[in-house]
């Protein structure tokens, strides 16, 4: 039984190991984007130093998803879908006459799983159908507050 307990401890490590590697490798390209920007001189150079940095941070991103992706990390796709609380967290809601259910129309945060795991829910607006007005209710109103005379 210890033999099996440390056998899948080494496993974890050496998966952990390999996530850290492809971290760190990213975190390199990051610390250069940012001392690349620091060294701007005059500022003439100052919007070519701007696009070049947004660009960079641009590729690290899609490194960091991409790396994500070796390992199984999917984001949970979730604008213009349903909405399910089991992947997503509403933090506002609102209505409209345009959709037929609840429905995600912003995404705030992105959500992710590894396979049937949330690593973290996605943080959403929903719309929910707008509801109509009520007229039964309206007219019980009119004839219960009417003087019986």
């Amino acid at each position: 039984k210890k033999r099996v307990i440390r056998m899948q401890e080494d496993d974890r490590k050496l998966a952990i190991k390999d996530m850290a590697l492809d971290v760190i490798t990213i975190n390199d390209d990051l610390i250069r984007a940012i001392e690349a920007a620091s060294n701007v001189q005059n500022v003439e150079n100052l919007a070519e130093a701007h696009t070049s940095f947004v660009e960079g941070v641009k590729i690290i991103s899609r490194q960091i998803e991409d790396m994500l992706k070796r390992y199984g990390v999917e984001e949970i796709e979730s604008y213009n879908q349903p909405f399910d609380p089991e992947y997503n967290e509403a933090i506002e809601i609102d209505e409209s006459p345009d959709v037929g259910k609840d429905t995600i129309t912003k995404v705030y945060q992105k959500g992710f799983k590894l396979d049937k795991y949330v690593i973290r829910a996605a943080r959403v607006k929903v719309t929910r159908p707008a509801k109509k007005p009520d007229t039964t209710s309206e007219q019980t109103e009119e004839n219960t507050t009417a003087s019986p005379h």
